[in-house]
């Protein structure tokens, strides 16, 4: 398996590359992409809008540049702390 991090640290650096100056500003485009499974693999994740597993690779780009592919990895933990601050937060009706 490639190491993730010299993996980032490549894109950024053909990036950077392929300007001759710093440009003045950098527009990234995040993108969570379903990729249906048929099984039961390793890190799938239910897709409640398609209602079936998935891998959610999450890619990074900027103009044609790809800068980063990740795996996204949903941890309940921390999705129930989240909902919990939110209700705490809401006001009572």
């Amino acid at each position: 398996m490639a190491d993730g991090e010299a993996l980032d640290r490549l894109l950024v650096k053909l990036f950077l590359e392929s300007h001759a100056q710093a440009p003045e500003t950098v527009w990234l485009d995040l993108d969570a992409t379903d990729d249906p499974l048929h099984g039961a693999q390793e890190g799938r994740f239910f897709h409640g809008y398609y209602k079936s597993d998935c891998y959610l690779p999450l890619y990074i780009f900027s103009g044609e540049h790809l800068l980063r592919a990740n795996q996204l990895r949903l941890h309940f933990a921390a999705i129930a702390e989240a909902l919990r601050a939110k209700r705490a937060r809401a006001p009572c009706t």
